[in-house]
């Protein structure tokens, strides 16, 4: 017989609850303990044992492998061999007890889960192909003990709250314990106010467990106390205990004591340096509108105490800034213990502060705790916030410029603490820019109050006495300082600042204009005659011109008029400085000469300085002079008298002067005028000369009895536009008659007639217009005459050598323009030019005209 080879493997199996009902395949083995082997614990599905080297239960059956030992046994941990406490197993024929192995892995299995990694081989010793491969059921190894990883106090130090690292139990099997607070102990590390205990109950939620605390007293946070578990009271899910010596487990008791703010003596709630005040009149003042103080803060825990500033019961922003980028923070912070400025920045309003309306420091430090508050003045019990310095609020400067009283918006002193009135250096005047005075310097001379008598501080009118050099004029520019930053001061002690100027508050005062106006007469109406000046009216106008530096409004200057004393209306009375001004009188002058000083013009500025003024000696000559005559009419050229011809260029017109010396100086304008027209000027005005007379004396000066000379004017025919020459005149044509008059004006230039009309007729001279050449006629019958004839007769028509004269007989046109004119005969032999025959014969009134006898005879000697 032949025994087939083994191709078999061994059965492995490994026993499902090796340490009886309920336990798990893999268990813990640990020899230090008792019990040496216990089971791992399950939770949540999951196996967890604490041993590194666990152990597990085997039972092998093999049908040829029986022998002891004949099976190998290895352990491979995610594919990777582990050391074992047994490398062969026995058969075991029935799967009891007695035949099983307890197998420990060897090499140490890290923490950490193990999920179907862990697999045991089996081989038969004779026969090695043949093995078998069982893998474990999954399971965690945890052999690391729980933790306390934090520890919190509640802010109101009833409960401490632990935190573990990991789920933790009341036993080691991880089963549903009772946790008290019995399982931990409560060790004081540093003693404050307050002493504590653990007290219950004690209450599991998650990863914490809290446990209520009992204080006696009010911890001030240096109460320092360290809490741990009872040893084997608490385990993890594997069933390790937690030990009795943690960290993470000490913490401090919160603070539940208010810091304090103390004086320089240690007096509770007081400031320890307050804002700074004067007392005045029975009153405090500050003038900070944002103060500053000086606090100090004790307190057992807080290192920083964080303030809080109350106004009125509103909070106001102060530094130094707790946060300073959280601009709705308005806290500051001081460390405890140091003395320490702290400003309120927001401004504070003006008036008092009281109980009332207080100014409150509040500390809190930084477990929230809030002490009580330290008020502002409470030695004071009040103080008045005078914010800003006194300030100018007016000036008014005296009639004299002798002194100028400052007026300020408050009292003000000589010293910070308002004790002392201003000394006499405690402001500084100047003039200054735009500078257009007549006053070139000025100083003070001295401070008093607006009596006169002595500053004693608190004045709010300073008169300043001045010193003034020149005359003003009212445009010097004054300006006042204070002369430094430590000689005015306003009752909480602020100081007025020397760079602010009166200028700046009430704008620009100027010194009173003692200067009078300049003042001058430019002209008064009338005509000037041999440097006088005469007027034709009694109410004559002049032209004035006032110059005031100051009054320079419009109508700022007035003006007023007297005549030998006595004051006259005159219009305007007011006028305006550098402007020219027409002025006239409405009372009327008589007729009269008057001389520098019988008329006086006054003119008076705003500030009551006054310049008067005196014109030159004129005369009033209001009546007009007699009429003149016109003297005799005399054209230049083929001059006839009475008649302007063709021929005529000019004419020479006389004019005579009634004797009246006014005349001298005055004019004569000739008219002139066709038929019954309008007179309209002829030629330019004439002079009067005011020598134009017969000095018969030879004294040069007009008396009565000497006649004015007689004038002649020269009128050509046509002059230079706009003037009117004789054939310029508003209808001039042939045939017309023209009458020549004249108006003359006296060097008043009063004329003797105002309205030209026909009056003037009366002494004017007429002058008749014929330009047209007469027509020649038929010459008549041509008798000759001998006187002696010897050797002839006389032949009608022929000239024979006895003929002694020719009688021409002309039949003249019926022209009455020919009465007075002449007739020239002419005659010529062949070729030769005609010359005149005879001399120009007149044409008398018979000789001319359609009648038989109205014949013209010439008679032409030999």
């Amino acid at each position: 017989t032949a025994t087939l080879v083994d191709q078999y493997a061994p059965v492995l199996y490994i026993d499902p609850d090796p340490l009886g009902p309920g336990s798990t395949q893999i268990f813990n083995n640990i020899p230090t303990e008792s019990p040496v082997e216990f089971s791992g614990n399950v939770v949540d599905g999951v196996v967890y044992i604490r041993d590194q080297t666990p152990s597990f239960t085997l039972f092998v059956t093999d049908a040829v492998s029986t022998g002891s030992e004949e099976i190998t046994l290895q352990c491979f941990v995610d594919n990777v061999e582990k050391t074992i406490s047994q490398s062969a197993l026995t058969h075991d024929p029935a799967f009891e007890d007695a035949y099983s192995e307890t197998v420990t892995i060897d090499d140490i299995l890290l923490d950490g889960a193990y999920n179907g990694i862990v697999v045991f081989e089996v081989t038969d010793l004779f026969n090695p192909i043949n093995s078998r491969f069982v893998t474990a059921d999954s399971f965690t190894v945890d052999s690391r003990p729980p933790r306390i990883l934090a520890t919190a106090i509640a802010d109101d130090n009833s409960t401490i709250t632990v935190t573990f690292d990991a789920e933790f139990y009341g036993n080691e099997n991880a089963g549903d314990g009772f946790l008290g607070f019995d399982d931990f102990t409560l060790t004081t590390i540093t003693s404050g106010v307050a002493t504590v205990v653990l007290s219950g109950p004690a209450v599991k939620t998650g990863l914490n467990i809290t446990i209520p605390l009992a204080i006696t007293g009010l911890p001030d946070g240096t109460e320092q106390i360290e809490i741990d578990p009872v040893a084997n009271s608490i385990f993890d899910v594997a069933g390790n205990p937690a030990s009795s010596s943690q960290i993470n487990n000490i913490i401090a008791l919160n603070d539940e004591t208010p810091p304090i703010l103390i004086d320089a003596l240690d007096n509770p709630d007081q400031i320890f340096t307050d804002i700074p005040v004067n007392f005045v009149n029975g009153e405090y003042f500050f003038d900070d509108i944002n103060p500053t103080v000086t606090l100090k803060a004790t307190d057992a825990s807080s290192d920083t105490v964080i303030i809080t500033c109350e106004v009125g019961g509103v909070v106001k922003n102060i530094t130094p800034s707790y946060r300073p980028f959280d601009d709705s923070d308005k806290r500051a912070y001081i460390i405890t213990g140091d003395e320490i400025e702290v400003n309120i920045t927001d401004v504070l309003a003006a008036g008092e502060y009281n109980a009332f309306n207080r100014i409150d420091f509040i500390p809190m430090d930084i477990s929230g705790n809030i002490g009580n508050a330290a008020r502002t003045f409470q030695v004071e019990d009040a103080a008045i916030l005078d914010p800003g310095y006194a300030t100018f609020s007016g000036a008014t400067v005296a009639d004299s410029n002798f002194y100028i009283d400052v007026y300020f918006n408050e009292g003000v002193y000589g010293d910070e603490n308002a004790q002392t009135g201003l000394s006499d250096n405690a402001l500084i005047i100047g003039i200054i820019v735009p500078f257009n005075g007549t006053a070139t310097a000025i100083s003070i001379d001295s401070l008093k109050n607006y009596t006169g008598a002595e500053l004693i501080g608190g004045e709010d009118t300073i008169r300043v006495f001045l010193n003034v050099t020149g005359t003003p004029n009212g445009l010097e520019n004054i300006e006042i300082f204070a002369t430094s930053n430590s000689t005015v001061f306003d009752q909480s002690g602020t100081f007025t600042p020397a760079t602010y100027s009166m200028s700046q508050a009430v704008g620009g005062r100027y010194l009173r204009d003692l200067t009078s106006p300049a003042l001058e007469l430019i002209d008064i109406s009338g005509n000037t005659v041999a440097g006088m000046k005469y007027v034709a009216v009694n109410t004559p106008t002049l032209t004035i011109t006032a110059e005031d530096a100051k009054s320079i409004e419009v109508d700022a200057l007035s003006l007023t008029c007297t005549v030998n004393g006595n004051p006259v209306i005159i219009n305007p009375i007011v006028i305006t400085s550098e402007v020219a001004t027409v002025i006239e009188f409405v009372t009327e002058l008589v007729d009269t000469v008057f001389t520098f000083g019988d008329i006086i013009f006054t003119v008076t500025d705003t500030a009551g300085n006054s310049t008067t003024l005196s014109p030159a000696t004129f005369t009033v000559d209001t009546g007009d002079p007699a009429n003149p005559e016109i003297g005799s009419l005399s054209t230049i050229v083929n001059s006839v008298a009475g008649w302007w011809n063709a021929d005529n260029v000019a004419i020479d017109i006389t004019v005579i002067l009634p004797t009246d010396s006014t005349l001298l100086g005055g004019t004569i304008q000739l008219k002139a005028k066709v038929g019954s027209g309008d007179y309209e000027d002829l030629g330019s005005s004439v002079d009067i000369q005011i020598n134009d007379f017969n000095d018969l004396d030879g004294n040069g000066i007009w008396n009565s009895d000497e006649p004015l000379d007689t004038i002649t004017t020269t009128i050509i025919a046509t002059e230079v536009d706009p003037l009117v020459g004789i054939e310029e005149i508003n209808g001039f044509a042939e045939d017309v008659v023209i009458t020549i008059s004249a108006v003359i004006s006296d060097r008043a230039t009063n004329p003797n007639i105002e309205i030209v009309t026909a009056d003037i007729d009366s002494y004017g001279e007429l002058i008749n217009v014929d330009q047209v050449d007469p027509v020649a006629d038929t010459v008549g019958a041509i008798t000759s005459f001998s006187n002696d004839p010897v050797n002839s007769t006389s032949v009608d028509y022929y000239w024979n050598m006895d003929t002694d004269t020719i009688t021409v007989t002309i039949d003249l046109p019926e022209d009455e323009s020919l009465e007075g004119g002449s007739v020239q005969l002419k005659g010529k032999i062949g070729l030769s030019n005609f010359v005149n025959m005879g001399t120009l014969s007149s044409i008398s009134a018979n000789e001319f005209g359609d009648g038989e006898l109205e014949l013209k005879t010439i008679t032409v000697p030999d």
